[in-house]
């Protein structure tokens, strides 16, 4: 930082949009409605034999819970050395449950879908004592206030039953209309797609300011971290002779995670902190750098 240089914490508290109230209603609509097909792809049978010879769940639970929190970690020190706050958003990434969207993922790659089913569960019902367990281990040791850190049990239990019940309906569905399964597959995929599509679209139309936050290593190093877990998880199963729909399974379970659940709660409050500097005066900066910023945002100094 030069001698003439100022530096500035601002938080963003976001103000509530009609078109942000209209997406998550959609996006609950196609969450259950996608989740009731996916449900009806299950088979009951094959998910107690899996789990009664769990090696697929226990592959997955070990590149899940042990592979990416430390990838996450060594990522978290490298990537951010003197960003507390990104280094424990890093770390998170790494250890929170899977959820929704690697089903979606395991469709569109043709994986196997009983095992999918599983591990989301699984990792859902193990994050109440993993994410805890990891929290206050290595995350003690990241200079971001990690002792002050609640865990969001309330939402790993919400995010569980927006998975279990439709789901259950689904499988239900399957046993009192068996023929509605051969048209669910049929439908199936590119339902997946267009979700995909859709999600992906509007979430980055809608959070379009964020970006003006970010820098390269915003987007690199989370890739870095799912990419790297995958490939780990990856090697795993396949030295588990696992069969290749079950490896792609695992690699997409293991790469791809809620952290929005962890993180709303993790730091303490739902708001994002920005760091800012100008190199002469400082009314330059929050007059005309950050003008674009305050709609649809709301400025509150930290």
């Amino acid at each position: 930082m030069t001698p003439n240089s100022f530096t500035y914490h601002v938080s963003f508290v976001r103000t509530e949009q009609s078109l942000g109230t209209i997406f998550f209603v959609i996006f609950v609509v196609i969450l259950v409605f996608g989740s009731g097909i996916f449900g009806m792809q299950l088979d009951v049978e094959l998910i107690k034999k899996e789990l009664q010879k769990p090696v697929g769940p226990t592959v997955g639970f070990l590149g899940q819970f042990i592979c990416m929190p430390l990838v996450a970690y060594t990522v978290a020190r490298l990537g951010y050395p003197h960003e507390p706050f990104y280094q424990l958003g890093a770390f998170v990434i790494g250890i929170c449950p899977g959820g929704s969207g690697s089903n979606m993922w395991t469709v569109l790659f043709r994986g196997d879908y009983n095992l999918s089913s599983t591990m989301t569960f699984v990792s859902n019902v193990a994050a109440n004592a993993m994410m805890p367990l990891w929290l206050y281990t290595l995350g003690l040791t990241l200079s971001a206030g990690s002792e002050d850190i609640s865990i969001p049990f309330s939402g790993l239990l919400r995010a569980l039953a927006a998975m279990v019940i439709p789901y259950a309906a689904g499988i239900l569905l399957r046993r009192a209309r068996p023929h509605w399964k051969k048209h669910s597959e049929v439908i199936l995929v590119p339902l997946t797609l267009c979700s995909v599509i859709f999600i992906v679209s509007v979430t980055v139309f809608l959070n379009l300011e964020l970006f003006q936050l970010m820098d390269y290593r915003h987007l690199l190093f989370p890739a870095v971290v799912a990419t790297s877990g995958a490939l780990l998880a990856t090697g795993l199963a396949v030295a588990f002779q696992l069969p290749m729909k079950q490896v792609v399974t695992i690699a997409l379970e293991t790469a791809i995670r809620t952290p929005a659940l962890a993180l709303n709660r993790a730091l303490g409050e739902q708001t994002l902190v920005g760091q800012f500097r100008h190199q002469d005066d400082p009314n330059v900066l929050l007059n005309s750098e950050l003008e674009d910023l305050k709609q649809p945002l709301q400025l509150e100094a930290a």
